[in-house]
């Protein structure tokens, strides 16, 4: 499991993510872990985390809302029901994220 995970960090890095866009700063990697489940839509998470409280912290790859960098201000995944929607952490890193499914 940890070498798939890390073959799947490598791919990673070069793959954009089509819903997780910070204006005016860089666009993250999809998350391999999803609230929804493996199949399911893969929600805005954290950009910042030091640590992983879960498992393996992907090269470039945003994180989950449990992130010790966001305790304040935790970014909540895209649900089912909505394409777009419009995320604001300003306790936790002062961005707008624009969210597209």
């Amino acid at each position: 499991l940890w070498t798939l995970l890390n073959m799947i960090g490598n791919l990673s890095s070069g793959m954009i993510c089509p819903h997780l866009q910070i204006p005016g700063g860089p666009v993250f990697p999809l998350s391999p872990f999803s609230p929804f489940g493996p199949t399911g839509p893969r929600g805005p998470m954290s950009p910042l985390p030091p640590t992983d409280p879960v498992g393996p912290l992907l090269p470039g790859c945003p994180w989950s809302p449990r992130s010790p960098v966001c305790p304040a201000g935790p970014v909540f995944p895209l649900t089912p029901e909505k394409k777009e929607t419009v995320l604001t952490t300003p306790l936790c890193h002062g961005v707008l994220l624009n969210t597209r499914s």
